[in-house]
């Protein structure tokens, strides 16, 4: 079985240079048609639902806060090791915040046009290693990290002033903890090392992207083993975004 996803009706398959855009949430497929080289990959969430109507089956993907993710915070520390500074940071977020809004379901798998699953990882590495994909584009929040959102207003090093580490403890905290552990980030780590130095853009649409935050974003990309970023982006309307991005239009109308 391939990998990669099959085309969906009124799609067109090509071997022309393309670059791969993962995300969890289906609506921001929308207007896709405006940069057909630009393939869009469904990452599996919580959210996520295909459902019979009338024979017809349809995807659609919730809002993230008609989930309630702090039933999963035990299953969250769990990720951890006793006495790590992932857990350390996992439990100050709990306390302080008083949930990680954790999704078990993200950022492991995605989801095929004929509605099958296969492994994130496995699916960007193989896409990595065909010389036509030249680039991709990741969403932030339950795609790359399995966590919802992020803390705009605090930067790496006031994270470090709050956890009492330095720059480089806080980094690596930070990068386990969004990765969702150290399994998945060894995953994350060898799936980045497979995209080498193909260009690596992130579009979210949480505004944290754009505040002191993003020095955190920075910072876990390089620990994850990101080679190539070529742009932090916060968006609405993904594919409109791209559509306007020097390093992405060129894939467009």
């Amino acid at each position: 079985m391939s990998l990669l996803v099959t085309s969906a009706p009124g799609e067109t398959k090509s071997t022309s240079n393309m670059v791969y855009f993962y995300d969890n949430d289906l609506k921001n497929k929308t207007n896709a048609n405006v940069c057909p080289h630009i393939q869009f990959n469904w990452v599996d969430a919580s959210g996520n639902i295909t459902r019979d109507y009338d024979g017809v089956k349809r995807q659609y993907t919730l809002a993230w806060n008609e989930s309630n993710f702090s039933k999963h915070d035990y299953e969250c520390i769990e990720l951890f090791e006793h006495g790590s500074n992932a857990l350390k940071f996992a439990n100050y977020i709990k306390r302080v915040v008083g949930s990680c809004a954790y999704d078990p379901r993200a950022g492991k798998q995605v989801i095929r046009a004929d509605n099958t699953k296969v492994s994130f990882y496995e699916h960007v590495k193989h896409a990595a290693a065909l010389p036509h994909i030249t680039g991709f584009v990741f969403d932030w929040d339950r795609t790359l990290q399995v966590m919802e959102g992020m803390f705009g207003p605090i930067s790496l090093e006031k994270w470090g002033q709050y956890l009492q580490m330095g720059v480089e403890e806080t980094t690596e905290a930070l990068s386990e903890y969004h990765a969702g552990g150290k399994e998945r980030l060894q995953e994350l780590r060898d799936m980045f090392e497979a995209i080498g130095d193909k260009p690596v853009v992130i579009i979210s649409a949480s505004k944290a992207i754009t505040l002191a935050a993003r020095n955190v974003y920075e910072a876990v990309l390089k620990s994850w083993g990101c080679q190539n970023v070529q742009g932090l982006h916060y968006s609405q309307g993904k594919y409109e975004t791209m559509a306007v991005l020097e390093s992405l239009s060129q894939y467009c109308n």
